[in-house]
């Protein structure tokens, strides 16, 4: 019920969930974020300056069971990003001697600056300085962050819906949602870019057979989305995904593409895990992955309180959904990867990368800045 609230607002204002810094009809407004409750029934929206009216307007829609609260805010969404970009990647001694980096970065999500995660042994305070210098918004949080390691109830025979799993050289990787080219109708489905080499076309396969090809290349892989498409052979997609253990073939109608907001819900359901459904602590941050080479942006990321592992090794790729009251799923993202060691659980195909948090790149993200529409019905 919150988010019928809040994905109009994001649809609005926020529309490529850390890609393009242009509103969705070329306003400029003064959204800086939002966070809600799902079982208090509580969206706290945080913004510069008066709200806009066509924005309050949807927020006076609000049913009455739902509880708005609107906040102020020292920085837009926007500054806030634009602040992002210049500290991820960079080295805590700005001479470039030190092995310290500053690994990652996000906006707060109540506007008062970006939070910062660093490697290495530097102290907080000097990694706080150099940030503060490179952002020119106030810094919120330092920490020392985890790196991100790369990773769907596996149905290895039917590819051309989302989650299934396939095979792609000596590894295996996991779909996310058919999507279909704007530009030539083309079909595909996405997946993560790192489960390819970077600049070779690539055959994938499931247990009967080869379906599809990776090509190489600017418009199939995208590095800085760590998003990839696959060509299916057979050109036959449909609005579906796999939801379950990665044993069972059930399968769900993606309904609608949504954003991500803290506070809420999502499912990671990678195919040699399964379904693991955590809530989102951070959205829209970016963070550079060391064994890609490259700063991924548009990241969301979550976890469950107990600790229990949420994404493996192989649910690389895999789509990230939650369902609607109307009984379809909203599309969320595709699986990333994760940090955070724990104990496997039961899984398709064995592994030793098992993390109780889980990445994924918000669908909004890699739609909009790829140029493809994601399959519904």
């Amino acid at each position: 019920m919150v988010m019928a609230v809040v994905q109009p607002v994001l649809d609005l204002v926020n529309p490529n969930e850390g890609g393009s810094r242009v509103s969705a009809d070329g306003v400029e407004y003064g959204y800086a974020g939002v966070m809600v409750d799902p079982v208090a029934r509580v969206v706290d929206l945080f913004w510069v300056g008066e709200v806009a009216v066509d924005v309050q307007r949807m927020l006076d829609d609000a049913p009455s069971e739902v509880t708005v609260r609107v906040h102020p805010a020292k920085f837009t969404l926007f500054e806030m990003l634009d602040a992002v970009d210049r500290v991820v990647g960079m080295p805590i001694d700005e001479s470039g001697a030190s092995s310290s980096m500053i690994s990652a970065a996000g906006p707060d999500t109540s506007g008062n600056g970006i939070w910062v995660e660093y490697t290495g042994t530097a102290a907080p305070d000097t990694v706080a300085a150099l940030a503060a210098r490179l952002a020119k918004v106030d810094i919120t949080t330092v920490s020392v962050g985890q790196e991100i390691q790369s990773t769907a109830r596996w149905n290895g025979t039917a590819p051309y819906k989302g989650g299934g799993g396939y095979y792609v050289g000596g590894l295996i990787c996991s779909t996310s949602f058919p999507v279909t080219s704007n530009a030539t109708g083309t079909k595909y489905l996405l997946t993560a870019n790192h489960c390819f080499p970077s600049d070779t076309t690539v055959s994938v396969s499931n247990d009967v057979g080869t379906w599809g090809i990776a090509y190489t290349g600017t418009g199939y892989r995208h590095p800085d989305l760590d998003a990839a498409l696959v060509r299916p052979t057979t050109q036959s997609i449909t609005p579906r995904i796999y939801h379950g253990t990665w044993s069972t073939a059930n399968l769900e109608i993606v309904g609608a593409v949504g954003g991500n907001v803290v506070g809420a819900f999502a499912c990671a359901d990678g195919a040699n895990s399964g379904v693991h459904c955590v809530e989102i602590d951070q959205a829209n941050y970016a963070q550079y992955i060391s064994d890609q080479g490259s700063t991924v942006h548009g990241l969301v990321r979550g976890h469950v309180s107990v600790g229990s592992v949420v994404v493996v090794g192989g649910d690389s790729g895999g789509p990230v959904a939650y369902p609607q009251s109307s009984g379809k799923f909203r599309a969320m993202g595709t699986i990333l990867g994760g940090y955070g060691s724990g104990t496997c659980p039961v899984v398709r195909y064995s592994t030793t990368k098992c993390f109780t948090n889980v990445v994924w790149v918000g669908s909004v993200t890699i739609s909009s800045e790829m140029g493809m529409t994601i399959a519904t019905g």
